[in-house]
């Protein structure tokens, strides 16, 4: 399976600004303030920085779009970012973005390097910009970002007119200096605009930010399309060994620019995560490998759900990947291809697996009951388990335990997630026995249980589509 801007078959009509659904109701609204009153929410409270800028698709780069950047400051060489469609409440969450100092970088193979870019034009040519900070404010933290690479991955192409995530995940491009790489001057328009900003007069203040000169010495494997003519590259596996990605501690004018920034802007998307859910996947393509998982999910409406998936919920949480989570009236809309990807929750919600921490039961019965007729598509962007020390390869689709060998999960991983929480999963289980079973379960749903296949991503070179030809 590739990545792809191939649209899997066709949705019902719509503009694609917004997921197809009901309303949230009071009763769910109610439960999401009272969760983001209990729980700690800790990993989203590390994110202390919007940022505004504009991507492009790997394999066609015609198509761009601007994206919103919500920061988490790992260490002072790495970055992790949520990538939202927009700075609304209503922001759809598209995909996650990994940002590395040049040294950590270099130290990458070359074919994993193939899949990052830089981002020394983007920030030089004032399209990288902090909406509501001063420019002298960020001047530092400019001067450093210049010398960075990141790798992304959307996980939800809404620039096509997606109502809701379809196909695989795609790899972006940031902009560049040459006629493919330059973003369209209505995009950047329409950005000044929103925030009052000339994008001309930032990159005139921006005129001394000094260029890599490593990478002008070496232009290493990053923006392989420049050196190419073609997008990305072949799969790469690699391991490491320590549990935080390497670099140096946070100085503490970046402690002070983080702190400033959280006071500045609104940071409204994050806002809206307002429950946190403990819960366990697989890799679909090998179901031995098994991880507790932590996401934290914003009710777009009552039949849509989008999460930011963390490996812990501590403040050093390592953002792994997004799921999206949808009722069976929506799941029942999709091409039966696009099913395929998506896994049930009913056998996890019932067997007590699916916990919300520090909130009663009680409490959450109602969301549960809910939740055992949804389905979920979860996309893994930074393999944790097999101890890779930053986020290397293509993303892994993962799905949901089960009630058969080879879906359930293993004993150790339970005891040790309740004996974190002081809970029982065995007597949650028996406290949910009375939540009822879905009437049906699609069978493209869950699909490596009725075929005994999984699906795995090949990230290939293409022939990359212009919109002009390469200077």
């Amino acid at each position: 399976m590739a990545s792809s801007d191939q649209t899997p078959g066709l949705m019902p009509p719509g503009d694609g600004s917004i997921p197809p659904g009901k309303p949230i109701s009071f009763g769910a609204r109610i439960l999401d303030k009272g969760a983001q009153l209990m729980q700690s929410l800790k990993p989203m409270k590390q994110m202390s920085q919007h940022v505004c800028t504009f991507a492009l698709y790997s394999h066609d780069m015609s198509r761009q779009i601007e994206t919103h950047h919500y920061v988490t400051r790992l260490n002072q060489d790495f970055l992790q970012c949520a990538v939202f469609d927009s700075d609304l409440p209503t922001a759809r969450l598209i995909g996650v973005e990994y940002i590395v100092s040049y040294g950590i970088f270099q130290s990458l193979p070359p074919e994993e390097q193939k899949l990052w870019h830089s981002h020394a034009y983007e920030i030089i040519a004032g399209l990288w910009v902090n909406p509501r900070m001063p420019e002298a404010i960020q001047k530092s933290e400019l001067n450093d970002l210049a010398q960075t690479y990141g790798k992304f991955w959307c996980t939800w192409q809404v620039d096509r007119g997606d109502r809701v995530p379809l196909g695989a995940p795609a790899l972006m491009m940031s902009p560049q200096g040459v006629n493919m790489g330059t973003i369209k001057p209505e995009l950047v328009q329409k950005r000044d605009e929103k925030y009052n900003t000339s994008t001309e007069n930032l990159k005139m203040s921006r005129i001394d930010i000094p260029v890599p000169e490593k990478t002008v010495q070496n232009p290493n494997y990053a923006d392989y399309w420049m050196h190419s003519y073609k997008g990305i590259p072949a799969a790469l596996k690699a391991t490491g060994e320590e549990k935080i990605p390497p670099g140096k501690a946070m100085t503490a004018e970046q402690h002070m620019l983080d702190k400033g920034a959280q006071m500045l802007q609104s940071l409204k998307p994050i806002k809206q995560m307002s429950q946190h859910a403990c819960t366990f996947a697989l890799y679909n393509q090998d179901m031995t490998r098994q991880i507790e998982t932590h996401h934290y999910i914003t009710r777009v409406n009552q039949d849509f759900l989008q999460c930011a998936v963390y490996d812990s919920d501590d403040s050093s949480g390592r953002l792994i990947g997004v799921e999206y989570i949808v009722s069976d009236k929506i799941f029942e809309t999709l091409p039966a291809d696009e099913q395929k990807l998506w896994h049930s929750h009913a056998y996890e919600i019932k067997s007590g697996l699916w916990v919300t921490p520090r909130v009663p039961e009680m409490v959450v019965k109602p969301e549960l009951e809910n939740l055992a007729k949804t389905y979920g598509k979860f996309w893994c962007t930074w393999q944790t388990d097999r101890g890779d020390k930053l986020p290397l390869g293509p993303p892994a689709l993962m799905v949901s335990p089960q009630a058969v060998n080879l879906g359930m999960i293993r004993p150790d991983l339970i005891q040790k997630r309740d004996d974190k929480y002081n809970i029982s999963t065995d007597t949650m289980k028996s406290t949910r026995v009375e939540i009822a079973e879905p009437e049906w379960l699609n069978p493209q749903a869950d699909y490596w249980k009725q075929h005994g296949k999984g699906f795995a991503i090949d990230v290939e070179q293409v022939q990359m589509k212009t919109r002009a030809p390469f200077p």
